[in-house]
């Protein structure tokens, strides 16, 4: 087989096996994933993290004070985003499609899976900026994955502290 064939075979496999990777994410303690996307007037914020990132913990819900950590971390993405999200115009934004879920077996190794689509007025230029640790402080590290206008792509990763801010 040439190099001819092999290659085009190999970019039909590449989103299958892009697929497979995301789905298998490494459950890491303090570390947090966050996936933006922008398209002119509309932006999606997803993020996946082991409930310990978020929460503190990541075992069965059991005690009330537990189950308070859980209503406000919900709540502060679902209503008080801009706490930790900022860019110019989110004022003139709404958001739609927001979730916020805690999945897994009961035991341990629960996650946390959240999103939040904001639909803008004018097109969201300038700089987007996202304090993991004003969200929660149990973040260590957070990675990013950012697809852009024109394609423009950007992935890195902040420590504690340190906010993600991409520039439009």
């Amino acid at each position: 087989m040439n190099c001819k064939k092999i290659i085009p075979l190999l970019l039909l496999l590449l989103p299958a096996f892009a697929l497979a990777m995301e789905n298998h994410k490494a459950h890491e303690h303090g570390k947090v994933d966050f996936d933006i996307t922008v398209d002119n007037k509309e932006m999606l914020i997803m993020m996946e993290s082991p409930a310990q990132s978020v929460l503190g913990f990541e075992k069965k819900i059991e005690s009330k004070e537990e189950k308070e950590k859980v209503q406000i971390a919900q709540n502060k993405w679902l209503n008080q985003y801009k706490t930790f999200i900022d860019f110019p115009g989110i004022e003139n934004c709404q958001t739609k499609d927001g979730k916020w879920s805690l999945e897994g077996s009961g035991g341990s190794h629960l996650e946390v899976k959240a999103e939040m689509t904001f639909t803008c007025a004018a097109v969201i230029k300038g700089k987007i900026t996202i304090d993991p640790n004003a969200y929660s402080s149990s973040i260590e590290e957070a990675h990013f994955d950012f697809l852009g206008p024109n394609s423009k792509t950007k992935t890195g990763s902040v420590k504690k502290k340190q906010k993600i801010i991409i520039e439009l």
